[in-house]
């Protein structure tokens, strides 16, 4: 019965009226029913299974969001054909996908990462035939639209939990802002048993002393080195910035940052202390250290995001917070973070699609872009995290007891950082599937955090406030 009406459907679905009304109707209702059921109801899948493609701009570098027929196939993969309901010319999407072929999609409310590859000959044959037994008629559309479509085959990214079973990372240079302690200590000791050659920036030159002792003592070989940084202080930020720049910056994971103070405090700038520590800080250090980022192939950048960001607003008039309120202040510093990270993902996009060669696919091209993204790791606590001498103090047991139920211990919580840190992509927003606790999964930022004219505000008054220019982005 489902078949008969499938393909009733496709072949009023290949009349002229519906091929003129259908991308002006379908693709925006679809997309209404899918952010009001917050991914949970998809349109088309009530008669084909479906999808909510998730891509990167090949022009722009703006994130765009497409719904799509799709055919799962026994190997977990999906296929999807670029029909664009039977008009003459290639749907954007595609486009996207040649040029950046790593990608995300939405399926029954989950959001994954996934890889897209362009299928021609044989397999592009076999392909056809398998999305015609979901839509039968489907290829009728190329027919009359009087162009090949474009076949693809979008392949899940594996996810990963723990170091034994991250890529191998020797030979990459990784640089933890806050590493001596917290989530920055376990993503250090995760990313070097993994291989990796870590760089804690931290304030406290003694504490990171002791953090690296500690991952040496639990990863044999461990390459853990210091540089001294205060994101409370530009010139510490000028300084550790300049002693960075030397070498090859694999990723940059801009961890460190404070949490509600009871009190407003200022930085050695005169910023409000915990808006310039978690945002102005890190503005700085990623400022001053693009030019290295851009020259290393493939970078990332990943921003420690918050849930606290969600229906937090920033108000420019008093970015310094003269009318203090602790948590305020912090939910806004959170948020300042995701919106300049976005941003900046954004504008690499938009500088990188200019570059000679950028039209080609990336599998045509030398090298890849910088990226940025965000991660957040849900309420992480040294409570439920295991010892760690030095690094973790001891906690209270009822404290223990009554967080079990909410939190998860920072080794845990590290989890989104290190999926960023290792198959992330551009504009990606790496959470745990609980929102305080869970694994590592693709969510949706808060609509605040994807802002584009908050975010181009910020960006404006953050380089005033910090005197450093994205230049390297020119």
């Amino acid at each position: 019965m489902a078949w008969y009406l499938r393909a009733a459907l496709a072949r009023a679905m290949l009349s002229r009226p519906a091929r003129r009304i259908g991308p002006a109707f379908i693709p925006g209702l679809h997309l209404r029913l899918f952010h009001l059921t917050r991914g949970r109801f998809e349109l088309s899948r009530l008669v084909v299974p479906s999808l909510v493609l998730y891509t990167v701009g090949a022009r722009t570098g703006a994130r765009r969001e497409t719904p799509l027929l799709c055919c799962p196939e026994p190997g977990g993969t999906l296929l999807v054909a670029d029909s664009n309901f039977g008009r003459d010319f290639h749907p954007g999407w595609s486009a996207n996908l040649l040029a950046h072929p790593h990608a995300q999609i939405s399926r029954r409310g989950h959001r994954r990462a996934v890889t897209a590859e362009l299928l021609e000959g044989p397999q592009r044959e076999l392909a056809w035939t398998r999305l015609e037994g979901i839509w039968p008629g489907y290829r009728e559309y190329e027919r009359t639209a009087n162009r090949q479509f474009r076949v693809f085959r979008l392949t899940l990214v594996t996810e990963t939990t723990d170091a034994s079973s991250l890529p191998n990372l020797t030979g990459r240079r990784i640089v933890v802002t806050g590493g001596s302690s917290g989530l920055g200590y376990f993503v250090t000791e995760k990313l070097a048993a993994a291989g990796a050659s870590v760089v804690i920036a931290a304030r406290d030159p003694g504490r990171a002393a002791t953090a690296a002792r500690s991952v040496r003592d639990r990863v044999p070989g461990a390459h853990v080195t210091i540089v001294q940084l205060d994101l409370a202080d530009l010139e510490s930020v000028a300084r550790a910035a300049a002693e960075l720049e030397g070498t090859r910056i694999d990723a940059l994971v801009a961890n460190a940052g404070l949490l509600p103070q009871r009190r407003r405090g200022t930085t050695a700038d005169g910023f409000e202390l915990v808006f310039g520590t978690n945002h102005l800080g890190h503005f700085a250090l990623i400022g001053r250290l693009l030019p290295t980022l851009l020259a290393t192939e493939g970078s990332r950048i990943v921003h420690l995001g918050s849930v606290s960001h969600r229906r937090a607003r920033l108000d420019f008039d008093d970015l310094m917070s003269r009318r203090y309120r602790p948590y305020r202040t912090y939910r806004r510093s959170k948020l300042a973070v995701m919106l300049f990270a976005f941003e900046l993902d954004r504008r690499l996009h938009a500088a990188f699609a200019h570059r000679p060669g950028a039209h080609r696919p990336a599998t045509q091209r030398r090298g890849t872009q910088t990226r940025s993204l965000v991660a957040d790791p849900g309420y992480a606590t040294d409570a439920l995290s295991p010892a760690r001498d030095g690094i973790v103090p001891p906690a209270n047991r009822l404290f223990r007891f009554a967080v079990q139920f909410i939190g998860q211990g920072k080794d845990v919580g590290v989890s989104p950082i290190v999926h960023a840190v290792c198959q992330g992509t551009g504009g990606q927003y790496w959470a745990t599937s609980g929102r305080l606790r869970g694994r590592a999964v693709l969510a949706h930022p808060d609509a605040g955090a994807l802002d584009e004219r908050a975010a181009r505000r910020l960006w404006d008054e953050s380089e005033r406030l910090t005197g450093v220019t994205f230049d390297a982005l020119d």
